[in-house]
């Protein structure tokens, strides 16, 4: 566990993925996602999940993995591996407000991100797609993340600050 020891108090985001390893994310400018295989200890970086500052992690059954950037302006991301199971490589998607109902809450897609420039810097990825930006959002979480399998996976919860007040965003994430 030497990567912990060197990165000790720098995670937020941990979590199981459905195929048993487990996810850690770094909280820092340029933060990387870990996946640790508990049983061979064998670990590797993630970067096709994009470099940010990491606020939070879920895997959906289909093996979506959602996520925040905690900066401002900070992004909630997407990540569709290419293969189930293998997040070495897939697509990164940021969420844009397409047809808005309030502040940037409302009708959504996820769009693309280039997937060299991700892992390089995610943020400025997803600022120059057009992505909708939000004051420091603070947690993600799906329907199930909890444990719970009656609850729905393709319900997205966002805890999202500002300069003077909270806020929560839910979002359909059916592909």
């Amino acid at each position: 566990w030497r990567f912990a020891k060197e990165l000790e108090g720098r995670f937020d985001g941990i979590a199981w993925t459905p195929w048993g390893t487990v996810l850690f994310a770094e909280e820092r400018t340029g933060g990387k996602v870990w996946e640790l295989n508990p049983l061979t200890l064998e670990l590797n970086a993630r970067p096709a999940l994009g470099l940010k500052s990491h606020e939070g992690i879920r895997i959906d059954r289909r093996g979506n993995v959602y996520g925040i950037s905690e900066t401002n302006p900070g992004f909630i991301f997407r990540f569709t591996p290419d293969t189930y199971g293998d997040l070495s490589s897939g697509q990164l998607y940021a969420l844009e407000v397409t047809n808005p109902t309030g502040d940037r809450v409302g009708d959504a897609e996820w769009i693309p991100l280039d997937r060299s420039a991700v892992q390089v810097d995610a943020n400025a990825a997803a600022l120059a797609a057009g992505a909708t930006g939000y004051n420091r959002p603070e947690d993600v979480e799906l329907g199930t993340s909890t444990g719970d399998d009656h609850g729905p996976d393709n319900i997205l919860y966002v805890a999202l600050t500002g300069p003077s007040k909270s806020s929560s965003f839910l979002s359909s994430i059916e592909s």
